[in-house]
Parts: structure tokens; C-alpha cells; sequence
């Protein structure tokens, strides 16, 4: 009896974690979201949450588990970097969460056990229970994977992704109704919906949703399924600048006068991976405009920007290595970055050059 007492307890600490105020449930889908302001300030009342919770507790025990995979990120918030000692000690938690998935069958649990494992099982086990984290983890994997496959399989593949996401869209989850919308916007797993696409993007916006506000921005100022208006896009893309998402940061840094803001802007922006942003502050320490001028730092940008698929940062790359800016002169690096830009672009001679020249 004892037993099942603690189980029951243990499944409605884990159904709390749904409720949208809960920090638990803020820091998984916050990242996901593209917030880092919400993801680091979750970050931290979750570790609070691990260092003084009772140990044992389900919810201490979904709270450690976090925070030790948290502390593995590149990025990892300050509140979650650990010591070797206490992430070891955290994960012990793992042990809980098991018992959490076998003996209940949650699918949140199975979601948390496959962060902590990394076992796939895991994650296919809460995706057939509707867990919307493991619907949306799930099927951005599957749309990676289409990527390296013929049409007519990618096609089956985005189809699938389209449908995990509608699932999760179907439970008011906001990253559900996002990715649901970039599926529409991109005709995958049927035709292009840009209305659909506009309606999923301002409902997760709604939420608050950093990423859907910054596409909300985007149809604002391209007038997609709204009038073009500047100073609505202006609006919408400093609400997710000051969530600091980094596509939203750039997009307001580039409608702003303030030159000095908009360098911090395409920094933090470049930090957070935004590649348009990557090569718009390597502009700036290349001529040193608004910051000190480091050319290898420039460099180094362009490169990371150009090997992600930018074609602007490509020619920029070209032309480090043309005049020696930041490295050595290479001629031969020069011309296959200037036809790599111009293949990024559409050039379809470029595209068979590189086919038969590039790496020789």
C-alpha cells in the first residue's frame, strides 16, 4: 500500500510539471522556444529547486535530472553548471524517473529518461503516449533526417514530422503550434499554407513564444497575410529581442537607428547562432565600425557563417582569403569560396564547377 501511495504521488508531482507556470515545464520548452531570457531564468529555479528539495521526491528528483543535462550544454545557464560530484550525484535521479516510466507507463517520464539515456526507445515510447515534448523533439528529427533523403521518401518523412507536430499543437503546445506552422510555411508534408502557417505562428505568439514572434515580425514586414507595416515587424521583433532570441535580436537590430545597439544586438545574436548575424558583426571587426577591429576574429566569424550555408559570409570568406584579412592569402581558397556563393545563390554552373573541382 505504502508503495502505491508513493507512485500516486509521484504521478500527480509529474502532472504538476504540466501546469504552464511551472518552472519545470517552462525550462523544457523554453529552449526549444528559442528563449534564452525564459530559459535561463527557469534554469535557475530549477537548480534551486534541485539543491534544496527533498531528495527523493519525484519532483526534487525531475528537477536534478534537468539541471545535470542542462549542465552538459556548450551554453549550459550559470545556475546549472555543475561539478563533477553533484552531476554525478543528480543523476542518480535517473533511477527514479525509471521507475516513474516502467512502473506508470507516463509518457513525460519516458521523455526525461531519454534525455538523461539518450535511448531512443525512450523517446518513441513517450512520443506513442502524446508527450508533446518528445512530439516536437521527434519530429524536428525526422526533418533532419528527410534532408539526406530521395523526394519521394523526404516526402513520407515531412508528412509524419507534420503530423507529430499537429498532435502537439492539438494540446495548446506552443513549440506543437510553431513547428506545425514552419511545416505549412514550407509546404512540408502537403502543399504551402501560408495562412495556416501565419494563423499557427500569431496563436504561438500568443503564448509568448519567441520564435512565432519573430515570424510574426517577418509577415509584418513582407506583408505575408497581413498589410506590410514596418513599425508593426519593428514591434513584434523587439519582443523577441528582449526575450533574446537571436534571429528576433537581429531582426530588431536591423531596423534600428541606434548603431551602437544594434553592434550589441548582432553580437549576442551571433553568440546565440544566428548566422546572418554572424556575418553582420564580422563586417563590423573587419572595418572596425563600432567595435575594435580584429581581423582574425572576423575571420573566424565568416568562416563559422560561410561552412553554415550563408552565401554573403561565403564571398566575405572569399575575400579574407583574396586580400590575407585575418589569415594567409590563398588564392585557390578565394575562388572556390567566391563559386561556393555564388552556388548558394542558385548559380547552376557554379554548382557543377563545385562538383567537379571543389577539395581537388
Amino acid at each position: 500500500m505504502r508503495r502505491l501511495a508513493l507512485l500516486c504521488a509521484a504521478m500527480a508531482a509529474i502532472a504538476a510539471a504540466a501546469k504552464e507556470d511551472d518552472p519545470l515545464l517552462r525550462m523544457l520548452n523554453s529552449k526549444a522556444s528559442g528563449s534564452a531570457a525564459s530559459y535561463e531564468k527557469a534554469a535557475g529555479e530549477v537548480a534551486a529547486m534541485a539543491a534544496k528539495g527533498k531528495k527523493g521526491t519525484p519532483r526534487t528528483a525531475v528537477a536534478q535530472l534537468l539541471t545535470a543535462v542542462a549542465s552538459q550544454e556548450p551554453d549550459a545557464p550559470r545556475a546549472a553548471r555543475l561539478d563533477a560530484e553533484t552531476h554525478a550525484k543528480y543523476l542518480e535521479a535517473t533511477n527514479t524517473i525509471r521507475r516513474l516510466a516502467v512502473e506508470k507507463d507516463n509518457g513525460l517520464a519516458w521523455y526525461l529518461l531519454a534525455l538523461a539515456t539518450g535511448e531512443t526507445n525512450c523517446v518513441l515510447k513517450a512520443v506513442e503516449r502524446k508527450n508533446v515534448q518528445a512530439l516536437n523533439a521527434w519530429g524536428t528529427y525526422l526533418l533532419a533526417m528527410a534532408e539526406g533523403e530521395k523526394p519521394a521518401r523526404a516526402r513520407e518523412i515531412r508528412k509524419e514530422a507534420q503530423r507529430l507536430f499537429k498532435d502537439a499543437a492539438a494540446k495548446n503546445d506552443a513549440n506543437g503550434m510553431y513547428n506545425l506552422g514552419m511545416c505549412l510555411s514550407k509546404g512540408y508534408g502537403g502543399e504551402v499554407d501560408m495562412a495556416g502557417a501565419f494563423q499557427c505562428f500569431r496563436t504561438a505568439a500568443d503564448t509568448g513564444h519567441s520564435e512565432a514572434i519573430n515570424n510574426v515580425g517577418f509577415c509584418f514586414k513582407e506583408g505575408i497575410e497581413v498589410e506590410k507595416d514596418a513599425e508593426a515587424a519593428k514591434r513584434w521583433y523587439k519582443k523577441s529581442s528582449d526575450q533574446r532570441n537571436p534571429y528576433g535580436m537581429f531582426n530588431y537590430a536591423t531596423m534600428i537607428d541606434d548603431e551602437s545597439e544594434a553592434a550589441r544586438l548582432f553580437k549576442a545574436s551571433a553568440e546565440g547562432g544566428c548566422v546572418e548575424a554572424m556575418d553582420a558583426y564580422a563586417l563590423l571587426l573587419a572595418e572596425g565600425r563600432l567595435v575594435d577591429k580584429n581581423l582574425p576574429q572576423a575571420f573566424l566569424l565568416f568562416k563559422k557563417a560561410a561552412a553554415a550555408g550563408n552565401p554573403a559570409a561565403m564571398s566575405h570568406l572569399a575575400d579574407c582569403y583574396e586580400r590575407g584579412l585575418g589569415v594567409r592569402a590563398d588564392e585557390r581558397k578565394s575562388t572556390e569560396w567566391h563559386i561556393r556563393a555564388r552556388a548558394a545563390r542558385g548559380d547552376r554552373s557554379a554548382r557543377i564547377w563545385l562538383n567537379e573541382n571543389a577539395g581537388k
